[in-house]
């Protein structure tokens, strides 16, 4: 199933109904900024939370884990078929990074963080590079491509598995596992009972997997994010094997989805206005800033889930303890009280603080990783192609079911 990005319905205001699989995700902007500008604060039945469109609300939001906890944030899953159950039961029962508030959030965060920082994410780069040159490599020479299919998916789980060091060889299983699990997450209200089956029996053997890669670590370290996870410690601790493998579970997810549909929301971008990529080929404009600007402008991600731990007051609405509130950073990233003409790709805005990787305690510990795989892939196809422009400038834009993921079927590009 893909959802179209037409523009027959005259509005998308009916807010109660705000639902990423619906029409909103293609529409997803101008939706954005019809609720901010009616109702910035507004309660969605289909999601049984508050949505929050302003800049000012979402990064106060995030900032606060006290009131708005992460634990249990995610509406949790009951009544799956048993494989299904049980990846569900692992992600909720265990004190993973992604839903585990401070203070028992910070150990596995530090840690973690440390196998990211620059100078050990420098050290991938080598790796990164050849991988990510070498798919661009493979793209030299054809009348047309699909930049999703044929790189976008490709790159960023390849190096999130060098990153961890999973073999090479293991890349169709492992996209495949974490295909199952995004799919579970995202859309299981939306799966008959045959899908969440056979989704949670497939991810089911990403357990065995990870299980014997952490303890094939544990007895031959390498250099790799595993290898450090297993071996080092925090506050006198060492990380379970649990929050190992939700960490590389989280790497990939966010390897394989985030960054490869980052690339292609840019490269859409840069291309719709072809003086936008004979710019960045003349190099009037710095690549990091046209990844910027284009993770501000179209992210990977619609937003996140909080839940309130005690009645507050946002925006004019009482949020009672217990209600769930959806902090919608791609909203916050085109509100124009924080962005002059917010709608506007412009490759010469000024740097402002943005939610492309979100705030507070949950920001994306990955990013300094994202962001170099980002710019040797930009760099990569601007070297190669210097001319590239749409196939079809005309084509729909389609999008995969993915909740609140913003995944695009495919982007036919020519050299």
């Amino acid at each position: 199933m893909t959802m179209p990005a037409t523009a027959g319905e005259s509005s998308l205001l009916d807010l109660r109904s705000f639902n990423p699989f619906g029409p909103h995700v293609a529409r997803a902007y101008e939706f954005f900024a019809q609720a901010r500008a009616h109702e910035p604060v507004f309660f969605s039945d289909s999601l049984n939370a508050w949505c929050l469109t302003r800049y000012e609300d979402v990064r106060r939001v995030a900032a606060d884990a006290t009131r708005f906890s992460s634990r249990e944030a995610f509406p949790r899953p009951v009544g799956l078929p048993s494989a299904a159950q049980r990846v569900m039961d692992f992600l909720y029962d265990n004190p993973t990074l992604l839903l585990t508030d401070p203070p028992g959030h910070g150990p596995v965060r530090r840690i973690v963080h440390e196998g990211f920082s620059p100078r050990a994410v420098a050290g991938y780069e080598p790796h990164l590079r050849e991988i990510i040159e070498g798919l661009a490599d493979q793209l030299v020479g054809r009348e047309r491509f699909d930049l999703v299919r044929d790189f976008a998916t490709t790159f960023p789980l390849l190096g999130a598995m060098r990153v961890l060091g999973f073999a090479p060889e293991h890349a169709d299983d492992l996209g495949r596992w974490v295909n199952d699990l995004l799919t579970l997450l995202a859309s299981w209200p939306f799966l008959d009972p045959d899908g969440l089956r056979a989704h949670g029996e497939s991810f089911a053997g990403a357990f065995d997997y990870l299980n014997q890669v952490i303890e094939q670590r544990r007895r031959h370290p390498a250099d790799d994010l595993i290898s450090f996870m297993v071996h080092n410690e925090v506050q006198g601790r060492r990380l379970a094997d649990v929050e190992i493998a939700d960490v590389a579970v989280g790497v990939l997810a966010a390897g394989w989805e985030t960054t490869g549909n980052a690339l292609v929301s840019l490269i859409s971008a840069l291309l719709a206005e072809p003086e936008r990529w004979r710019t960045l080929v003349a190099g009037r404009i710095a690549v990091d800033a046209a990844i910027a600007e284009g993770l501000r402008y179209d992210m990977p991600i619609l937003g996140t889930f909080r839940r309130a731990t005690e009645d507050v007051e946002i925006g004019g609405k009482t949020v009672r303890a217990g209600d769930a509130v959806v902090l919608l950073f791609a909203a916050a990233n085109h509100d124009p009280a924080q962005f002059a003409q917010p709608s506007e790709f412009r490759l010469d805005r000024p740097r402002r603080p943005d939610m492309a990787f979100g705030h507070g305690v949950h920001n994306c510990v990955g990013a300094p990783l994202a962001k170099l795989e980002l710019s040797i892939a930009l760099e990569a196809l601007v070297a190669r192609f210097p001319d590239l422009k749409l196939d079809d400038p005309d084509a729909p834009v389609t999008y995969k079911p993915m909740g609140q993921f913003k995944e695009r079927t495919e982007l036919w590009l020519r050299p």
